[in-house]
């Protein structure tokens, strides 16, 4: 005997026996058998048996009566055992009989308590800004102009005025103006303003040829057929462009020379508020103010003289409504709604999207209600700063006290969020008040930035408008952490399964988005944005760790089936990592492939492409990327479905998903062919086709657990193979969230959670958690757990896990999970190392092998026996 003694320990409000079992083994059993016999179990035992595993091992079982039943205290006892040669047990073999010391622990449950709730996020620190002034005026609009490094500014109250200040808020001119005045402009050399009232224009000369502050009037004319004028820019040739309207002649794009006569307008097909003028591509870009409504743009060629139309797209990506704001060093353009987009090669006639400012996955601190007033670089390639406005029903004016804004940093390149920051107060007779970003410039030197403000609430308007200096300095991207869940209750926990078997934890310095596993590597991958926008990989027995920097927050992860690349997915770009240079150190960094979509559903084949479904030119369609090159291929048809995407190499074909259909597209050749399409929901009872788990030899499972076979025929195509049967629990059914299986044919190891429980809020019913193990061959249920809370010093976690990785030869599971609860954010994540070593035996083996024979004694009190006969 190994062990002598057994100590079992619960809490009384577990329902179900309890087993727990030792192993034995005995020496040259005689052909005829051996008899075992047993004393009379103690009450706090409800089973006893013995399982052959070979002719000279086996397994003594003992099954406790459940806690609920038994209730709290420490029960102990005993049994002792003898393995005879006769039934009357006389004749014991060497080393019997031989006693079993018991002891069952049962404790009263847990008073009920859930940990404090999430320490609210950490708030964007303040930004540093020293105030150079209040102006004297108010501000209607205001620009700045790098030619005579000063800002430009119009305004109404106590009187209409142009102002011309230097960076230190020095007034360097003034001009009266007749009349109020709705906008103002600039040339795009920037020595020149004109001034917008209603539909009239004037043209003002801002320096003399000297350079010196000079400001006079050059020309003034107006747009007399117009009812109505939107927006309006000028060239450098002083022409303005407006869009507006003509009374009973509906919407007009006017061109309006302020140095000459004549008047020219074009009928637009819609209502687009908006007119941009990138001068370095000479195209004027007509768009919405909103997203809500029209959506699409027009874009003129204005390089002859001319307003020719380029391009028509009435529905297009969201996001990208005026006024638009040129990015320096790229051709790319910032929407006032939050949207980036690139233009397509030349002739420039399209816009394609290139990124949401200030990443997609919505954090604080404006979520989705967002305005982008004002953007500004101190050069080309330099971080943009941009002034983010609350939108809002309440935030059309500005006088709202609960109207927030922030100013966000980003990088230039692939607008990765490098920091948010508050506005500070503002000191009003000796209190603070206060106040709300309008307009961020970069001097001409780009020695420092300036923010022009305005104070909350109804103040006098000569008195609310301040201007305030700031520098940037070395920033480091700072992400914020991810919100807390919301809503907490208490840790419940589930007596459908054994709990988990949880060998050793580990927690991360880090959070995780999504995981992957590399099995030629034996790696794993967790894509990260906290404490920074990284892939951590670890070796497979965690001895190992690297980091690899990512250039904007990660989305998604998947790695090419030869496991030797991981693809990260961002928000417009892709990022490709060698893992093999990685962990070889012969590589530090990521390839970074720019795509028309935020990157949360694609997929990856052997060839080096990846498959994702993009907007062109206001056309969706599946895409193939060259992960080396950046170059793009699309399917011949539009295709407006975005969904999990699984890649069939044996096929060269990709599958993807939407909540009814399956679209099969060939990529046989370089260019995605035409879709087929499979209606799954209407065919198949329990289709769960929101996400997609990609298996081995041709096989996909959906997060139903329907299995479902890829076939060439499409007759047999997504035929579904079964469907696991995952449980259900209050009237939900549990879902698939992680699969994993070693190789094909192999175990299949499933992660379910109760519907949607477990994704952002802890429902009151806790978050209900299983893993369970299917047997390859046949995929019926061999094991299976739940996954209870997390206990640190006595106090109980409720755990999210999040994937699960398996690997056979090592018996092992290895669990990713998160904590909710008052824990600090390097220490809510966890691998959980998990023994799955099964205890149940295969009877065909039995056969063979032997097996344990109950002859109907029992040693009890009056003397009667029950044995076992162990017969070879």
């Amino acid at each position: 005997m190994g062990e002598t003694s057994v100590r079992v320990e619960r809490e009384s409000t577990w329902t179900y026996p309890v087993t727990e079992t030792i192993g034995i083994t005995v020496s040259n059993v005689p052909e005829s058998g051996l008899y075992v016999a047993s004393t009379e179990p103690p009450d706090m035992l409800q089973d006893v048996s013995i399982t052959a595993r070979t002719q000279t091992t086996g397994d003594l079982s003992f099954q406790f009566v459940p806690p609920s039943e038994i209730g709290p205290g420490i029960h102990t006892g005993a049994m002792a055992f003898a393995f005879c040669i006769d039934s009357a047990c006389e004749m014991p073999i060497e080393g019997s009989p031989f006693e079993i010391s018991l002891t069952y622990v049962v404790n009263a449950p847990v008073e009920p308590f859930y940990p404090e709730q999430e320490q609210a996020p950490v708030p964007p620190p303040q930004m540093k800004l020293e105030p150079l002034g209040v102006f004297p005026h108010d501000v209607v609009d205001a620009r700045y102009s790098d030619a005579l490094n000063g800002l430009v500014i119009v305004g109404n109250q106590p009187g209409p005025g142009l102002y011309l200040y230097s960076p230190a808020m020095e007034l360097l001119a003034s001009l009266e103006l007749g009349a109020p005045v709705d906008e103002l402009e600039l040339t795009p050399d920037q020595t020149r303003a004109v001034v917008r009232t209603d539909r009239s224009f004037t043209l003002v000369q801002l320096a003399n040829d000297s350079g010196e502050p000079d400001l006079r009037v050059l020309a003034s004319r107006q747009i007399g057929s117009a009812s109505v004028v939107f927006d309006a820019v000028i060239d450098d040739d002083a022409v303005i462009y407006a869009v507006g309207d003509i009374e009973d002649g509906g919407a007009r794009l006017f061109r309006l020379p302020l140095r000459s006569l004549g008047l020219q307008s074009v009928e637009v097909s819609f209502h687009l508020e908006s007119v941009t003028l990138d001068s370095r591509v000479n195209r004027l870009i007509l768009s919405p103010t909103s997203t809500s409504g029209v959506t699409g743009r027009l874009i003129f060629d204005i390089s002859d003289g001319q307003m020719a139309l380029l391009r028509e797209t009435v529905s297009d990506f969201f996001g990208l409504c005026g006024p638009l704001y040129p990015i320096e060093g790229r051709l790319a353009l910032a929407a006032f709604c939050g949207a980036t987009a690139i233009y397509s090669d030349d002739p420039y006639d399209a816009l394609i999207y290139d990124g949401t400012l200030r990443n997609p996955v919505y954090r604080e601190p404006l979520v989705l209600g967002a305005q982008w007033v004002s953007l500004s670089q101190s050069g080309a390639g330099e971080p943009i700063v941009a002034v983010q406005q609350h939108l809002g029903v309440g935030c059309a004016s500005q006088d709202n006290t609960n109207c927030a804004s922030y100013l966000t940093v980003m990088d230039a390149d692939h607008l990765g969020l490098i920091q948010d920051f508050r506005i500070p107060d503002r000191q009003v007779d000796g209190q603070p008040q206060p106040q709300r970003a309008l307009k961020v410039f970069h001097t001409a030197d780009g020695s420092g930035g300036l923010l022009l403000s305005r104070l909350l609430g109804d103040v006098d308007e000569t008195t609310a408008f301040a201007l305030g200096a700031f520098s940037l300095g070395g920033l480091t991207p700072n992400p914020p952490f991810e919100p807390d869940p919301g809503t907490y209750h208490e840790p419940v926990y589930s007596d459908t399964y054994a709990p988990l078997p949880v060998t050793d934890r580990r927690f991360m310095s880090h959070n995780v988005v999504s995981g992957a596993q590399s099995r030629a590597l034996e790696l794993v991958l967790l894509a990260s944005d906290f404490p920074a926008n990284a892939l951590h990989v670890y070796s497979r027995d965690l001895a190992q760790h690297w980091t690899v920097s990512l250039v904007k927050q990660p989305i998604s992860l998947e790695v090419s089936e030869d496991g030797l690349t991981a693809i990260v997915g961002h928000d417009a770009r892709l990022s490709v990592i060698d893992l093999s240079q990685i962990i070889t150190a012969q590589g530090s960094g990521a390839s970074v492939v720019a795509v028309s979509t935020d990157a949360f559903n694609f997929g990856v084949d052997n060839s080096g492409r990846a498959f994702v479904v993009a907007e062109v030119d206001g056309v969706s369609s599946l895409r193939a990327i060259d992960l080396v090159t950046g170059n793009q291929a699309a399917a011949p048809q539009a295709f407006a479905e975005d969904g999990p995407i699984v890649v069939d190499d044996m096929q060269a074909a990709v599958y993807l998903a939407n909540q009814h259909w399956v679209y099969k597209f060939d990529v046989s050749g370089s260019v995605p062919g035409a879709a087929s399409t499979t209606n799954l929901t209407s065919s198949t009872e329990g289709a769960r086709l929101i996400r997609l788990f990609e298996l081995d030899d041709g096989q996909v499972m959906d997060a139903g657990g329907s299995l479902y076979s890829t076939s060439s025929d499409p007759a047999e195509d997504m035929a579904r193979v079964l469907r696991l049967d995952l449980g259900r629990q209050d009237g939900l059914e549990f879902q698939v969230y992680s699969v994993d299986r070693e190789a094909p044919q192999g175990d299949l190891v499933v992660m379910t959670q109760l519907g949607f429980e477990c994704r952002g809020q802890i429902g009151p019913r806790g978050c209900s958690s299983r893993v369970i193990r299917y047997d390859g061959a046949t995929l019926e249920q061999k094991q299976a757990w739940v996954v209870n809370p997390v206990v640190i010093d006595g106090k109980p976690f409720t755990q999210v896990p999040m994937a699960v990785f398996l690997d056979e030869s090592r018996e092992d599971l290895l669990l990713v999970s998160r904590l909710h609860g008052n824990r600090p954010p390097d220490g809510r994540y966890l691998f959980s190392e998990v023994t799955i070593s099964e205890t149940d035996v295969d009877p065909e083996y039995l056969k063979t092998a032997g097996t344990w024979r109950l002859q109907g004694f029992w040693r009890a009190a009056d003397g009667a026996v029950n044995s076992w006969n162990w017969a070879p």
